[in-house]
């Protein structure tokens, strides 16, 4: 709990500065941006777990979006049909996880001083009857990973069974502080998927997209099937 309390004391920290670097927020951002994930100096097993999770968490908000960086000048800017999309890509921008400009089907993130390449599987939209959206790309070290935020009452239930009831406590408790502040929150989640789970998967998608009978309902049950088991 010690290490929970540290790591909370220290987003703080860095939240407040990402909050003052977001008063202009309709400035551009630099492309050659700080590299702020560095902040925890402790190397203990358990510090060095949670540096991994900020990681992924950061990475998710870059790269699940369907938001396109523009550049201009040397500086970047972002557009895309949610506004708060943008502002979340900012966000993961001010902290060195930058959404750079992409091809199709692939998206390019720039953390610290270094470009990752991530192709992009499946993209499954947000809807207010999925309030949530997720995302299934082939990372750098081609492992298969879903990236999904969301509503935290769906997110909670597709959490996996052995999930850690002192950080999901300490997360339960600073979205309820939020909300009664009048923020709207998101829970983050992550997972990664087995080639094998995976193909199966992407096949069954694939046959209930020809289905044009049961269409909708085959393959939103899919969806469902796939947004579970996360971490």
């Amino acid at each position: 709990t010690d290490a929970i309390d540290n790591l909370n004391n220290n987003n703080n920290n860095n939240n407040n500065q990402a909050t003052t670097s977001n008063t202009a927020c309709n400035a551009p951002i630099q492309i050659n941006n700080q590299f702020m994930i560095n902040y925890i100096d402790d190397t203990s097993e358990c510090a060095v777990h949670h540096k991994h999770l900020i990681n992924e968490f950061w990475k998710a908000l870059a790269i699940g979006n369907e938001c396109i960086a523009i550049e201009k000048n040397g500086y970047l800017d972002y557009t895309g049909l949610s506004p708060d999309d943008i502002e979340l890509v900012r966000a993961a921008s001010h902290q060195g996880f930058s959404l750079l400009k992409c091809p199709n089907d692939v998206k390019i993130i720039k953390i610290g001083p270094k470009e990752e390449v991530y192709r992009i599987l499946n993209l499954i939209h947000f809807s207010s009857e999925r309030k949530r959206m997720s995302i299934i790309v082939r990372d750098p070290d081609n492992n298969i990973k879903m990236y999904t935020k969301g509503a935290d009452s769906e997110i909670k239930r597709r959490l996996i069974k052995n999930t850690n009831p002192n950080h999901l406590n300490a997360v339960v408790y600073y979205t309820d502080i939020f909300s009664a502040q009048g923020y709207r929150t998101l829970f983050i989640a992550m997972k990664t998927i087995s080639e094998s789970d995976y193909k199966a998967w992407s096949d069954r998608l694939f046959k209930s997209e020809l289905d044009l009978e049961n269409k909708n309902k085959l393959v939103a049950q899919c969806y469902n099937d796939i947004e579970k088991d996360f971490t």
